[in-house]
């Protein structure tokens, strides 16, 4: 089984039916997913995936607990600290941080599909 992560802007708020195609073989294929907690990307294909009733999954996440976790699956946490970057975002216009669980996650996982 092969470990892939899957993530994704915070921005979408619906998957494409194209995002929806890439993930769908996935799971077809038995492999193990790694994805964050956060709303966004993340939150839409936790859904696809708890609706699938899908097992093989791993959340990441940053705080105390998960944001989302849609699948009651395992969870392990990647505290802000560990690895985080702080930097300006010109199109969000204000400083953000990228924590340490996306490079963790993704650091896993064999292949990634970014949504």
């Amino acid at each position: 089984m092969s470990m892939i992560f899957i993530g994704g802007s915070r921005e979408i708020f619906e998957l494409t039916e194209p995002a929806i195609a890439r993930i769908r073989p996935i799971v077809v294929a038995v492999h193990g997913v790694l994805i964050g907690d956060a709303s966004g990307a993340d939150a839409e294909a936790q859904g696809l995936l708890a609706g699938y009733g899908y097992k093989h999954v791993g959340v990441f996440h940053a705080a105390k607990e998960p944001r989302n976790d849609l699948g009651d699956w395992a969870v392990r946490r990647q505290r802000p600290g560990d690895g985080a970057r702080r930097f300006w975002d010109d199109s969000l216009g204000r400083r953000i941080t990228r924590h340490g669980r996306q490079r963790a996650s993704a650091r896993h996982g064999e292949q990634a599909e970014v949504i």
